[in-house]
């Protein structure tokens, strides 16, 4: 029993159509089971095409959707061990495929068969597994392996870093205040805000950007060793207060604030920057020397603090307006028919000024004001 298939007029390479082949082979077989009574010890096919054979003994995972799906239907109805490859010499389907003429069909293995299916030892004709699978290797039906990509985000990003977020210091104490309140309560919930809770969210920033700019000097004092000479803050004989924060050392006994007697060191940083601003709003943009005044005066001592509030007010909008030189204005050109002599009345100027309210017999009248003016002539005298 034969059966053949017209290629599809859409475009389909050899490979596809010999695997096509192949499939209508192993449902030719079942047809053939069905119809037959007796029984059948052995079964065996064959094909001319490498690829077909590098297809079944494959996994079918590797293909393309189409050669897929007729992978996958070979091997119900038939074994991988049950396909051999046969020469295009003696494969008499290419009779059918590549066509011939009567007299060619005659002598041809069409009625007949293949010389070598008469052998006993059919399996000698049989290819190596590893053969098959070495042809279709890199073949255009073979799946590429998708490359993917993953990316890890940085969740432990530094505090300058957040900072940058806030555009004021009050915004930046409060959203501190409020994370640990939520990590606390285990709530996303936004709690109450509390004079205690943003003092120990100042302190928690403070202590943070210290020991990001002061890391060896407070590691030293913590081992009540005496700072490098070419520390900073040397000079500035620090110290550890109770709250584990590093401080300036003062020889005043004047009754001051202890923040004012022992400030709080920091250096200049992207805090440093939002704190400046904020003293300088609070003095109201009186110049840099009352914000730094105020920052002492709330305890904070900042490393270079004139260059950075000088900075900080040469940027800010609001200095810069109220600072800013009234630009001179240059007088326009006259028209020549002030400037030209002619006679009088050619040119009339008119000028009107009010609004007046007058009160007249009845009711109160809005009155306006004319000018009349027009440019003298040298020859005459008025």
């Amino acid at each position: 029993m034969a059966k053949s298939r017209v290629a599809p007029l859409k475009s389909v390479t050899i490979p596809r159509l010999e695997l096509q082949a192949a499939v209508e082979a192993v449902r030719l077989k079942c047809q053939l089971e069905s119809e037959l009574d007796m029984a059948v010890d052995s079964q065996y096919f064959w094909t001319d095409s490498m690829a077909t054979l590098g297809f079944i003994n494959s996994n079918e995972t590797k293909f393309h959707m189409f050669v897929a799906n007729r992978v996958a239907e070979i091997p119900r109805c038939s074994s991988v061990t049950q396909w051999h490859h046969v020469l295009g010499s003696v494969n008499p389907a290419d009779l059918s495929s590549r066509g011939c003429t009567l007299s060619a069909l005659k002598k041809s293995n069409w009625f007949t068969d293949p010389a070598f299916l008469h052998k006993l030892d059919l399996s000698a004709h049989s290819t190596n597994k590893a053969d098959y699978c070495e042809f279709i290797q890199n073949g255009v039906e073979v799946k590429k392996p998708k490359q993917v990509l993953s990316t890890q985000s940085a969740t432990n990003d530094t505090l300058d870093e957040i900072i940058k977020k806030f555009r004021s210091w009050t915004r930046l104490v409060r959203a501190i205040t409020n994370a640990k309140a939520m990590l606390q309560n285990k709530s996303f919930k936004r709690p109450a805000t509390t004079a205690e809770g943003l003092c120990q969210a100042e302190s928690h920033i403070i202590k943070l950007d210290q020991k990001q700019a002061f890391d060896k000097e407070i590691s030293q004092l913590e081992k009540k060793e005496t700072l490098r000479k070419n520390s900073k803050i040397r000079k500035l004989v620090p110290y550890l207060d109770e709250n584990n924060m590093l401080c300036m050392s003062s020889r005043t006994t004047s009754p001051l604030s202890y923040g004012e007697r022992n400030p709080i060191i920091l250096s200049k940083s992207q805090l440093t920057k939002l704190l400046v601003t904020h003293y300088h709003q609070i003095t109201h943009h009186q110049g840099h020397n009352s914000a730094i005044t105020a920052l002492r005066q709330a305890g904070y001592w900042i490393t270079g603090v004139s260059t950075l509030a000088k900075g900080i007010v040469h940027c800010c909008v609001r200095c810069r307006i109220n600072r800013a030189k009234p630009e001179g204005q240059q007088m326009g050109l006259l028209p020549k028919k002030r400037t030209e002599p002619s006679t009088p009345f050619t040119h009339v100027g008119i000028d009107t000024f009010g609004n007046f309210f007058c009160q007249g017999q009845k009711n109160r009248a809005k009155e306006i004001g004319c000018d009349l003016y027009m440019p003298l002539h040298p020859s005459y005298s008025y």
